[in-house]
């Protein structure tokens, strides 16, 4: 992404005024921060051609650039100003557009708006009667969104509660209601920057999937892609895996997401050490392992490390495969600790090996003693054939 980015004007202004337009019709509604952020684009728009960075408007403003984005966002919503891409979707420069055009355009589309709800068919997820404001996206979030949303028996999502959907399955119409929405807007705008370039509808899905079905906070969704993305998994399908694997553990707030990311960061680190891996990270393939050790089996970190240790002397080379082997068998055990293991190994019959151990390969050949006189005659033998 380009460290910097053009913020220009359409008007001649050269000195930070503020549209009275501003003050009556969009200060009142908007967030604090979002109206700080504003006006501190008015004022760097005094020096012609103003070239700054996100990053630097947000350290002048004590704000994180996720914040700077949101406000943005908002902004360019509101007709007041708008953003232009590269190619690659990268933010290059701000417009500044004039707040009067802005507010005229807004009203006749307000208007517009309101006589198309009043018009719609009704066919779309119960709504009440006298509202024409599009209700199943205003009022009930979670539950209006969701594939069924019935009006009479509050018994149908307990039904629905034990099978888990797995992928996005969403009308037409409830996608449509759902993209209506001011911060889901946002929150599509924020992973599209995460992931940096454009979003196709199947990762929109996604996006709406994790909000409206699976019911995960804006935060906890922004935590997720960022988290991803950091170390380097930008599929959203990917994500699609971690989101489920949050939701059948309970974690709903972004703190548990990341006390949940620490445990795995551990146990990731805890096998790359038991491994002597120092060189590379761990394939997709070894980290579906990893996961299953943790979340299906449910071992710790030391129990983890113990079987890796043990596929290395079992082995001698890495052995994901065989780990696996040994951590299925202690599940199949009932193996919780350390303690069971060694009752474990106590109980497991001993095997007499008849060789040493830098004899393996070899194990079916005993030994045999050979006297002074053995090798003396041994000696004449090849003494003679010569």
């Amino acid at each position: 992404m380009p460290d910097t980015i053009t913020l220009h004007t359409s008007g001649p202004k050269q000195v930070t005024c503020i549209s009275n337009t501003f003050i009556d019709s969009y200060m009142t509604d908007a967030d604090g921060e979002y109206v700080k952020i504003y006006l501190y684009l008015l004022r760097a728009l005094t020096l012609p051609q103003a070239a700054f960075s996100l990053q630097r408007m947000a350290d002048q403003l004590d704000h994180t650039e996720r914040d700077i984005r949101k406000a943005l966002l908002y902004w360019e919503e509101k007709g007041l100003l708008r953003m232009e891409y590269d190619a690659k979707a990268n933010p290059v420069g701000i417009c500044m557009l004039d707040p009067d055009e802005a507010h005229i355009k807004n009203l006749s589309i307000h208007v517009s708006h309101d006589l198309s709800a009043m018009a719609k068919p009704m066919d779309e997820p119960s709504i009440s009667e006298g509202g024409n404001k599009a209700a199943p996206v205003t009022t009930s979030r979670d539950e209006s969104m969701s594939t069924s949303l019935p009006s009479t028996a509050e018994e149908e999502p307990e039904e629905a509660e034990p099978v888990l959907p797995e992928k996005p399955s969403f009308t037409r119409e409830e996608k449509s209601a759902m993209v209506k929405e001011e911060d889901t807007k946002e929150l599509l705008y924020i992973v599209e920057q995460y992931i940096g370039k454009p979003l196709r509808q199947s990762d929109c899905e996604y996006v709406l999937f994790w909000k409206y079905t699976l019911g995960m906070s804006e935060d906890l969704i922004d935590y997720l892609v960022e988290h991803c993305v950091s170390t380097s998994h930008p599929s959203l399908h990917y994500m699609n895996t971690i989101a489920l694997s949050w939701k059948k553990k309970g974690i709903t707030t972004e703190r548990e997401a990341r006390a949940e990311d620490s445990i795995h960061s551990q146990a990731y680190y805890g096998v790359l050490r038991s491994f002597g891996i120092n060189n590379r990270a761990l394939t997709r393939r070894e980290e579906e392992f990893l996961e299953r050790w943790i979340k299906e089996y449910g071992f710790s970190n030391e129990i983890i490390q113990e079987a890796c240790e043990r596929a290395i002397a079992g082995t001698g080379k890495v052995s994901f495969p065989y780990a696996d082997r040994v951590l299925k068998s202690w599940f199949d055990s009932g193996v919780h600790s350390m303690n069971d293991i060694l009752l474990l190994d106590k109980k497991r019959p001993k095997v007499n090996k008849t060789s040493n151990d830098t004899n393996k390969g070899h194990k079916n050949f005993h030994e045999r003693g050979y006297s002074e006189s053995d090798l003396e005659s041994l000696e004449d033998k090849l003494l003679k054939s010569n």
